[in-house]
């Protein structure tokens, strides 16, 4: 694994300003039901990839982690209630992207807080 992050970082060093603009930074952030644990990946090669170190993350510390939310080239966040709703937010700003999920939260559960929130992009 270590071979292929460091492949990466040499790639992105090779790559133009113009050609890592272009380049898609995905991210995923992974939230526990059962007991609100996260974890968040951003700028990595690929939505599974993303998805893989969310859930890996998130994995430490409870075994019912789900991907909440998959983003690219953006910010994300996910909040979770009280009584275990969350809700999710996506946006260029890393405090719409909570605002957002706050909101979308208190839709379903009171009490919510950001569990984890992320920026994927060049």
């Amino acid at each position: 694994m270590r071979q292929l992050l460091a492949a990466f970082a040499v790639l992105m060093l090779c790559l133009s300003p113009t050609q890592a603009a272009n380049y898609n930074y995905y991210g995923a952030l992974a939230l526990s039901q059962s007991n609100g644990a996260a974890g968040t990946s951003s700028k990595r090669v690929s939505y599974e990839n993303a998805r893989d170190w969310a859930l890996s993350y998130c994995g430490e510390y409870a075994d019912d982690c789900m991907i909440a939310v998959y983003f690219v080239n953006t910010c994300a966040a996910v909040a979770r209630g009280t009584n275990g709703g969350y809700g999710t937010g996506k946006s260029n700003s890393l405090n719409t992207a909570k605002t957002t999920a706050i909101a979308s939260c208190r839709r379903y559960d009171t009490g919510c807080v950001v569990r984890a929130s992320s920026c994927s992009r060049p």
